[in-house]
């Protein structure tokens, strides 16, 4: 495990996480996924594990159920992270039930990509024509020639919940679809591709400038990012504009 990331499952660990939002101020009440590095969770841990109970009550997102044992579970973890010594720490939303589940499943449905598995079942609930998605990524993929993989996979989730937000009034379909996207249990990413995700179903909608919750986690993203996110929802849009919203 030494240099590499520890991945935390358990609600305890999970009351840690909350902790460690609330105190920094963490734009994006999100667990799954939330990493940090071994150094800024032994800080917080070191500081939980030496709490009172009264102390730690009123923490955002941590239940009062959690409390009593919050301080073992912080100590537990600064022991792990001195001992195994691993890069960062990313936790997870889901525990030994979901991964039981998961063993159940076949070998195909193992080894499918999380994200576009998951963006393909929303986009199935909710698209207006479901045949639509293969020409929207065809449209899109001649506009970034020179992506890279994972730049690819994001593009075609951004195809998939292109039409989220059809059924929502036009001066509330940029905000309502993109606050979706970006609160998704089922997505399997990690916060700036989330991020993305929702700027870019944004940017699908509108060319208005992002606001409230929407342009405080815009800040997780680099500029770079941000502008790739905003040009691909500019895409998709020019795409829906010219097809009317229909195939072919």
């Amino acid at each position: 495990m030494r240099g590499r990331a520890f991945y935390a499952v358990g609600g305890n660990w999970r009351a840690l996480a909350h902790a460690h939002m609330a105190h920094s101020g963490y734009p994006l009440n999100i667990i799954h996924h939330y990493r940090l590095r071994r150094g800024d969770l032994a800080k917080i841990a070191d500081l939980i594990s030496r709490q009172s109970r009264e102390s730690l009550t009123g923490i955002r997102g941590v239940s009062s159920r959690r409390i009593d044992l919050l301080p073992l579970a912080a100590l537990v973890m600064v022991r792990l992270l001195a001992v195994a010594a691993p890069r960062d720490v990313v936790f997870s939303a889901h525990g030994l039930r979901e991964g039981l589940a998961f063993a159940c499943l076949g070998e195909r449905s193992r080894n499918e990509d999380p994200l576009l598995s998951a963006a393909g079942d929303i986009y199935e609930r909710t698209a207006r024509f479901p045949d639509r998605v293969a020409e929207l990524h065809e449209w899109t993929e001649r506009l970034f020639p020179e992506e890279s993989a994972p730049e690819r996979r994001l593009r075609q989730a951004v195809c998939l919940l292109s039409d989220v937000g059809w059924r929502v009034h036009p001066d509330y379909r940029a905000a309502q679809a993109s606050a979706e996207v970006l609160h998704a249990r089922a997505l399997h990413v990690d916060h700036q591709e989330r991020v993305f995700l929702a700027l870019a179903v944004y940017g699908r909608y509108t060319s208005r400038e992002t606001h409230g919750e929407l342009r405080t986690v815009e800040k997780l993203l680099d500029a770079g990012t941000a502008k790739r996110a905003r040009i691909l929802g500019s895409a998709v849009r020019l795409g829906e504009t010219l097809c009317g919203g229909v195939p072919g």
